[in-house]
C-alpha cells in the first residue's frame, strides 16, 4: 500500500514538473498563446514602422539630388594690337609746327591705319615760310606697307578722297608735303591744317606681326 502511495505521489510531482516547464520551451520555440510566433510578430511590427505613405510610397525614401552641371568656359576673344582705322574715325597722331623744325611725331602699329595729324603755323615773319611736313614708313621685315599723304591746301578741311602725295615703294616709303606761302613774302592767312596719312598694304588684309614705324617731322 505505501508503495502504491509512492509511486501516486511521483507520478503526480512529474507531471506538475512537466507542466512547468512546458512553458519555456514555448517560449524559445517562439509560440505564443494563441499559436503565432514571435518572429512572425516582430516581423508585423518592422513592416507597421516602414509603412508606406496614402500614395502606396515608403516614407522612409527621399528623391536623389542631381547634380550641378559645370559652367561653360569663359571665351576669350584675342584684340590686335593697333585696330583698323578709317579717315572719319582716325587715329590722332599729335600736332607738330609746319614751318619751322620741332620735335618730330613717331607712331607705331601693326595693321592698316589713317592718322591725324595737327599742323600749325608757327613763324609770323615777313617773308613767310612754307608749310612743309615729310613722313616716313619703315615696314617690318617680310611686310609691305604703302603711304599716303592727304591735306586740303585751299581750305582747313580734313581731306579724304584726293591724296596729295602717296610712296608705294618696296623699301622705306617717304612722302613730303607743301602747303601756303612760298617763302619770299606772307600771305596774311592762316596756313594751318589738318593732314590725314594712310598706312596701308600693298596686297591683303590683316595686321603684321611686328610692327612698322613712321616719323613725321619739319625738314
Amino acid at each position: 500500500m505505501r508503495t502504491s502511495l509512492s509511486t501516486t505521489l511521483l507520478v503526480a510531482l512529474l507531471s506538475t514538473l512537466g507542466a512547468a516547464c512546458a512553458a519555456p520551451t514555448d517560449s524559445k520555440s517562439g509560440k505564443a498563446s494563441d499559436g503565432t510566433t514571435e518572429e512572425g510578430n516582430l516581423s508585423s511590427e518592422e513592416g507597421d514602422g516602414e509603412g508606406s505613405g496614402s500614395d502606396g510610397s515608403s516614407s522612409a525614401s527621399s528623391t536623389p539630388t542631381a547634380p550641378a552641371e559645370a559652367a561653360p568656359p569663359a571665351t576669350t576673344t584675342p584684340a590686335t594690337t593697333t585696330p583698323e582705322t578709317t579717315c572719319t574715325a582716325p587715329r590722332d597722331g599729335g600736332t607738330m609746327a609746319g614751318d619751322q623744325a620741332g620735335t618730330p611725331l613717331t607712331l607705331t602699329g601693326t595693321c592698316a591705319d589713317w592718322i591725324r595729324v595737327r599742323v600749325t603755323e608757327a613763324s609770323s615773319s615777313f617773308s613767310g615760310e612754307e608749310m612743309k611736313i615729310t613722313a616716313t614708313l619703315t615696314s617690318p621685315a617680310g611686310e609691305d606697307f604703302d603711304l599716303l599723304g592727304y591735306v586740303n591746301v585751299a581750305s582747313d578741311v580734313v581731306e579724304c578722297a584726293t591724296p596729295k602725295a602717296r610712296s608705294e615703294s618696296t623699301a622705306a616709303d617717304a612722302l613730303t608735303l607743301t602747303w601756303g606761302e612760298d617763302g619770299t613774302f606772307s600771305n596774311g592767312d592762316e596756313d594751318g591744317r589738318t593732314v590725314m596719312l594712310q598706312v596701308k598694304r600693298k596686297s591683303g588684309t590683316g595686321c603684321s606681326a611686328s610692327p612698322w614705324s613712321l616719323r613725321i617731322e619739319h625738314p
